[in-house]
C-alpha cells in the first residue's frame, strides 16, 4: 500500500492481510465509527474523488457493518449490515 494510507488506531495485526487485495477482518466491536479498529484511513485530494472497491459479504455475521466512511467533523458511510439474518 503507499504511503498515504494509515490506520485510525494501533491495528490488530492478526486481522488483516495483503494477498490478492486488501482484506480485513473485525477487531473489536465498536459503537462508534471513531472507536472501530482496523480503520484504514486516506486523506483524499479535493474537490471530488473517486473510489472504487469490491466488498465480499459472505461471511458477514449478524451485528457486522462494512463499507466505506467519510470521517471528518461529521461523518457518513455507505455499506452493508446484517441484522436479523438478512443483509442490505
Amino acid at each position: 500500500m503507499k504511503p498515504k494510507w494509515e490506520w485510525n488506531h494501533n491495528s490488530d495485526n492478526g486481522k488483516w492481510s495483503v494477498n490478492n487485495g486488501l482484506t480485513l477482518r473485525t477487531a473489536t466491536v465498536a459503537n462508534d465509527l471513531y472507536w472501530a479498529r482496523n480503520t484504514l484511513t486516506d486523506r483524499i485530494q479535493g474537490p471530488t474523488s473517486t473510489a472504487t472497491i469490491q466488498l465480499d459479504y459472505a461471511t458477514m455475521r449478524d451485528g457486522d457493518r462494512a463499507g466505506l466512511a467519510l470521517l471528518r467533523d461529521l461523518s457518513a458511510w455507505i455499506g452493508i449490515e446484517r441484522d436479523g439474518g438478512t443483509t442490505r
